[in-house]
């Protein structure tokens, strides 16, 4: 609805008016009525509205100076004129001061209907110019900030002319370049969900940019869905200056905003000072080989400074322990797994700083062995589905060798329990796959179950289902909404809290959830309770 204000010396006018046309089928509403112009002008400035129709003649101010008045504060409101005399020198003077219309007293229907739908149509026509507008413009900041940071990931990553990097530097708004530059790649400790890998992300890197812009020093673009890098410029190129410390402070600060609010750590590779712009790519080379460190040195301040310590690798040693684990794996002697396996992981990752690609190599030539070795003992054809492939991909996902470690640890033991159990039934695996969701139905989708239990997902729906009568989504939403229940009726977590804490990302989507589950929305059960 339009706001509309009456001013009028005569109370009879001013109520003929209101009572004159259906204003809310115009489209407007009657926010304010005014006797003189001191009045009037309080009440403009209070309410501000759409469209001012007023007397030309009033006490303290007249038609024609209110027009100055509204037109110097308000140049968007619509301005329209009323006399009872045909004042033609005032009626030119209005119109040429910018008001919409002169309507002589009494007001017909008709008339008022004309010019006030007139008027909504210019409102209209004026808003949606301007929505066009700022949409252009957000549209615009945002080619420029995608340019911005094309034109920043090409230099740390390609050598281009310093010529040509300094000229597209000065035309891109960036901080004023210095002599040199120290570069930062900014990661995630932990993979990014996937159903809000997005949102995190997009959160991080506008923690980021809002921290380095507060400085006049900083640049921060984002390289993949999980790495950002950040670009000091330097006066001076001694590290142990001012400015280093002024980066040292950034990054920590950044690293406390997003574990605070996004509840993801991060980790950081600096790298030394270079010149600027023809030392990019050595300062992004640097950053990436400290943030190596990461694998096998995890620190608490988790900021990584110098190359990996180069080292010699047993390969013959390291592949010798593997083939040994293997077969005790394909013996499905379970201590002796057990034995083979601490000794292969103490080599692979304590002896040795072997890199974290030679790691995820060798694993990976085992997870596919682990694979053939569960297929090998299938029951008959018809357990084909079953067997789910270990999944290989998933070792990159771990940034930390010991999460690896552990990991894989797991993984190795599971598949000899899972080929010692292959004549399991079926409720005694349903079983162990429903304990498995009570305790994590935070994470328990179909592909990690599955994955847990090597199990085919197609599968593992069928047998769920075929088992329980229930649908395995169902069950595990069940298990969410019970815990969530709980959590209500306890009252020790924060209502904004408890979405996340049952497993799901989205508020919206938990109470939804929790409505149709319970009848009631979580506010409402935890009121009852």
């Amino acid at each position: 609805m339009y706001k509309v204000v009456l001013v009028d010396d005569e109370e009879l006018i001013i109520e003929g008016m209101k009572q004159l046309t259906d204003w809310h089928q115009l489209g407007c509403e009657i926010a304010g009525i005014a006797y003189d112009g001191d009045e009037a002008l309080d009440i403009i400035n209070e309410v501000e509205p759409d469209i001012l129709i007023t007397d030309i003649r009033m006490p303290a101010m007249n038609g024609l100076e209110m027009i100055d008045y509204v037109r110097d504060r308000f140049p968007d409101m619509v301005i329209m004129l009323m006399s009872g005399y045909s004042e033609f020198e005032y009626a030119q003077q209005a119109l040429e001061k910018g008001a919409s219309c002169y309507m002589l007293k009494p007001v017909l229907e008709r008339k008022l209907r004309e010019y006030v739908g007139q008027a909504v149509n210019g409102l209209e026509q004026r808003k949606q110019k301007r929505k066009a507008e700022e949409e252009l413009s957000v549209r615009l900041h945002q080619i420029k900030q995608e340019a911005r940071e094309h034109f920043l990931r090409r230099i740390v990553k390609e050598e281009l002319p310093d010529g040509y990097v300094r000229k597209l530097w000065g035309s891109m708004e960036l901080c004023k370049p210095q002599d040199h530059i120290r570069l930062a790649i900014l990661d995630t400790d932990v993979s990014l969900r996937e159903n809000s890998a997005s949102v995190l992300k997009f959160a991080i890197d506008n923690i980021a940019d809002e921290i380095c812009h507060q400085q006049n020093n900083f640049e921060t673009a984002s390289l993949d869905e999980e790495r950002t890098v950040l670009l000091m410029m330097l006066e001076q190129k001694e590290e142990g200056s001012a400015g280093s410390n002024q980066f040292h402070t950034v990054i920590k600060a950044i690293q406390e905003m997003v574990l605070r609010f996004c509840n993801i750590p991060l980790s950081v590779g600096i790298s030394a000072v270079y010149d600027f712009p023809v030392g990019l790519q050595t300062a992004y080379v640097d950053a990436e080989n400290a943030l190596k460190k990461r694998f096998h040195e995890a620190n608490g301040l988790r900021i990584y400074e110098g190359p990996v310590k180069q080292q010699d690798v047993p390969y013959k040693e390291v592949r010798a322990s593997g083939e040994k684990l293997l077969s005790a794996v394909n013996g499905r002697e379970l201590k002796l797994v057990q034995l083979y396996l601490r000794r292969f992981c103490h080599l692979l990752f304590d002896t040795a700083c072997i890199s974290q690609e030679m790691i995820f190599d060798e694993l990976k030539k085992l997870l596919m062995e682990y694979q053939d070795i569960l297929l090998k003992y299938q029951n008959d054809s018809r357990d084909y589905e079953r067997f789910q492939v270990v999944q290989t991909a998933s070792l990159y996902r771990f940034k930390q060798a010991g999460a690896l470690r552990r990991w894989f640890e797991e993984i190795t033991i599971q598949v000899v329990e899972t080929i010692n159990q292959e004549g399991e039934d079926s409720a005694t695996l349903i079983g162990k796959i429903k304990a498995y969701i009570s305790e994590n139905y935070q994470t328990a989708t179909r592909q990690a179950v599955a994955e847990h239990f090597f199990l085919n997902p197609s599968y593992l729906s069928q047998l769920f289902k075929a088992e329980t009568g229930e649908v395995f989504t169902d069950y595990v939403t069940r298990s969410r909404m019970e815990a969530a229940k709980q959590m209500l009726e306890e009252r020790k977590y924060k209502m904004q809290y408890i979405a996340e804490l049952v497993g799901y990302s989205s508020n919206q989507h938990f109470t939804r959830t929790f409505k149709k589950y319970t009848g009631m929305l979580p506010v409402e059960y935890r009121k009852n309770f």
